[in-house]
């Protein structure tokens, strides 16, 4: 995303994993002067940050972030209780993305909710409420691709600065998340 009014492109780099705690270069949002100096990490702890958009009302960066797969496997004996947390856990999430936050990402998901996986369930709950938390929740695995503010004048006025977003639709639901597009609004 090229914010002009700053002279600042933002770029989403995903992880390289599911829930790999190395993130050194990964799973973030960078920020870079338009003439390509200042490189410097804007946010980290997204996962797979997609959709990203600038509100063209506050300049504030927006974007829609895919959730982990798997969250709750080997975690319970039940295959039929893994399988409706599965299914509905971790939800896709909508951010506003502030300067220097951390979301949390592979450690938490959604509002603070802490990973159940071993490695990251026992992480101090002092560090979890550090983390910063989305604006929305999605339906869990539906893949969001493209987040976008609507600055057209084809819609009707109640869609001005309306967030558009596309979904790919799962592969790991039950039921399946459809193809769809949605609006939201940012007020």
């Amino acid at each position: 995303v090229i914010d002009s009014l700053n002279q600042k492109i933002y770029v989403q780099v995903g992880s390289n994993s599911n829930m790999d705690s190395d993130t050194t270069d990964r799973a973030q949002i960078v920020e870079i002067n338009t003439d390509g100096s200042g490189y410097r990490t804007y946010a980290r702890g997204l996962r797979n940050p997609v959709g990203m958009d600038l509100d063209p009302r506050t300049d504030a960066l927006w974007v829609n972030n895919n959730g982990m797969d798997n969250l709750f496997q080997n975690i319970f004996p039940s295959v039929h209780t893994d399988s409706i947390l599965s299914d509905n856990n971790p939800s896709e999430c909508v951010y506003l993305v502030c300067d220097g936050k951390n979301y949390g990402w592979p450690y938490c998901y959604g509002f603070q909710m802490r990973n159940p996986q071993p490695g990251y369930v026992t992480l101090d709950t002092n560090v979890v409420r550090t983390f910063s938390g989305p604006v929305a929740e999605l339906l869990a695995h539906s893949a969001p691709l493209g987040l976008h503010f609507y600055r057209g004048t084809k819609f009707p006025a109640l869609y001005h600065n309306a967030i558009f977003q596309c979904y790919h639709g799962s592969w790991n639901r039950y039921p399946p998340a459809p193809p769809r597009i949605t609006v939201m609004w940012a007020d």
